[in-house]
Formats: C-alpha cells, structure tokens, sequence
C-alpha cells in the first residue's frame, strides 16, 4: 500500500473527525512518538464560551486530548491506516492558572508519560504568549476497533425508548453566565440543595449542543461535560460564580447515552479561604458509579 504524504503545520480536521460544536481550529504543528504540538485558536461558536467570551476551563482538557488524536491519527495516516477511536477517561490531575477568551492563540503540548493497557497518560501543558494557562494529565483509552466501540454503546437501543426527559422550567440562578450551563441546568430535576451539599438526577437530550459530533451515529457524553456538571453544581451550592480551578484523580468507567438518567452528588468544604474543595459522584440508577473525582473552586478569578 502506497503511503500517504503528509506535511506539517496540518489542520486537524484533516488528521481526525471533529467533535461538532466542541471543535476547536487547531493545527498540529510537531508530532514525535510520545511528543507532539499543536496551536489553538478559540472561536466565536465553541460552546464552552461564557456572556463574557471567556472559555470554560475545563474545555481547555479537550485541547490536549484532541492534540493526541490528531497525532495518532498523523502516523495512521503516514501509513495509510484508519486513525483509531480515543476516549477521554479521566484526570489525574489538572491546573488551571489564567482565564482564557475567544479570539486567544494558545500553544498546546502534549507528552506521553505512560501506557498502560490501552490507557495512555499524557501530560499536556498549555500556553499563551510563553504564559502558561493550564498543565494537566490526562487519560484517554484506545478502542480497538468497530465491535469493540459498538460492544461499549450496548443498551442504546433500550435508552433511546424512554419518554421524554424532564425538563426544568424554572429561571436559572443569574450566577450561570454560560449557554451550556443554562443547558445543563434545565436537564437537571429532583435537586436537593444543602449548605454544603448538592444532590440531583439529570439526563442530556439528543439536542445536547455536546452530543454534535461526538460520536457520529453513536452519540456519547463527553467526559468533560461531567466536569462542566460539576462546576454548575459548585455554582448553585455558593451561589456565586465560582470557577473549577484544580481537578484530581477522576476517573470515568462507563459512557453516558442520550436521555440517560445519572444521579450526581457534590460536596464542598467552605471553610478554607477563597477556594472551595468539593468531591463529586455520578452514578447510574442503579448504583454504578460512573466517575468520581475531588477538586477545588475559587471565587471571583479573572
């Protein structure tokens, strides 16, 4: 088979198929086995953007996760095969350090630091003007192939069979300064709010602006939404427009399908300064535990 000639700086909607409204105009740049890099340019109609044109944090993860697909989907394409299927399955550890806005050029970097199975570690630092914005370890799962990823989705048939979601009409609280919280929170019902503890079920539509592209023909829940989630929750409990500055040790061991029912639990500790530790559960209806992980807000970041 005649190998596919490719040249860098490479668009990576060349490289892979892009995630929909969670696209970002990205090129790959430089690409070794276990190091690769990427710019990044935010633009006016990614989702994760606030009132204010500034980008959620936590989309800054998708940055990195797409930088090593773009690069596995390079080599595959050198040598003429199908670039393989990656799935987000968690954090280590991430930082986040500077706001970031629509219209900022960003460097991305990513660097394999563990495989394990077909779990690959990356260590992903991100920058703006020799500034950095974020450094994070992330996690992503290689599917093997078409049977294996359909074997992942199976119950999506019996999921796609229910009634209607609910959907909550109440006036969302002024402190949720984005579309896709507004969204999140209109998903949300049976909400139990304490002092410091914030229990809900909520099940995303098919309409979910984080379903488009992600995947096509089997829609899945990004992991980052999970995390998008969270930080609502954090808002509701302070009532303020605290932002998720730091993320450890989260862990995703099940996908999540279009009308999909979770029950989502958040604790937080406020009695430690400007930040606002909390851990949160997601489970299934039956008790699953579909991710965990701890972190911490802070108030009032520019």
């Amino acid at each position: 088979m005649k190998e596919k000639t490719l040249t860098l700086p490479c668009p990576v909607r060349d490289l892979i198929p892009q995630k929909g409204k969670m696209g970002f105009d990205q090129i790959l740049i430089k690409t070794q086995r276990d190091d690769s890099e990427s710019t990044a340019t935010i633009k006016c109609d990614n989702i994760f953007l606030d009132d204010d044109h500034q980008l959620s944090d936590i989309a800054l993860i998708e940055y990195v996760n797409q930088l090593i697909a773009a690069a596995q989907g390079y080599h595959r394409a050198i040598n003429g095969k199908t670039a393989p299927k990656g799935l987000f399955v968690g954090i280590q550890e991430a930082f986040f350090h500077q706001r970031v806005h629509q219209g900022d050029c960003l460097t991305v970097k990513g660097v394999t630091i563990e495989e394990v199975s077909q779990v690959t570690f990356v260590q992903g630092v991100i920058e703006r003007a020799g500034i950095k914005i974020a450094e994070l370890v992330t996690k992503l799962y290689e599917v093997k192939d078409g049977p294996e990823f359909g074997s992942l989705t199976d119950g999506r048939q019996m999921l796609g069979a229910r009634d209607a979601i609910f959907l909550n009409k109440s006036q969302p609280p002024v402190c949720l300064g984005s579309d896709i919280q507004r969204q999140l929170y209109s998903y949300m019902h049976h909400i139990d709010l304490g002092e410091d503890l914030i229990c809900f079920k909520i099940a995303c539509p098919e309409d979910f602006d984080a379903f488009d592209g992600h995947f096509p023909g089997n829609p899945i829940l990004p992991g980052i939404t999970l995390l998008e989630i969270a930080g609502l929750a954090l808002k509701l409990i302070t009532k303020k427009p605290v932002r998720i500055q730091s993320v450890r040790k989260m862990k995703i061991s099940g996908m999540i399908l279009p009308n999909q029912v979770i029950d989502c639990v958040l604790k937080t500790d406020r009695e430690n300064g400007l930040t606002v530790p909390f851990s949160a559960t997601f489970k299934t209806e039956d008790g699953r535990v579909i991710s965990r992980f701890t972190g911490a807000g802070a108030e009032g970041r520019g």
